[in-house]
């Protein structure tokens, strides 16, 4: 995750939010609400972009699949 986004691991603190604020903008809700799916139980598949400090912009596809155990609790 950290080379996909190009930072430092100490960069990020293990905050979502911190992860939020290096995809571009207008992909921001986007990705916050297919969260919010995947920790309700849904699966999702998701395309955002990530700008980077070069000027580029790198395109992502995430997918997010829940994980149970054998109790059907998150796993």
């Amino acid at each position: 995750m950290y080379r996909i986004f190009g930072v430092n691991p100490t960069e990020l603190n293990h905050d979502f939010s911190n992860v939020i604020r290096l995809i571009h903008p207008e992909d921001q809700l986007k990705v916050k609400n297919a969260m919010e799916q995947n920790l309700a139980g849904k699966s999702c598949q998701i395309q955002y972009r990530i700008p980077q400090n070069d000027g580029t912009t790198k395109f992502v596809i995430g997918n997010g699949e829940p994980f149970y155990d054998k109790e059907g609790r998150d796993a």
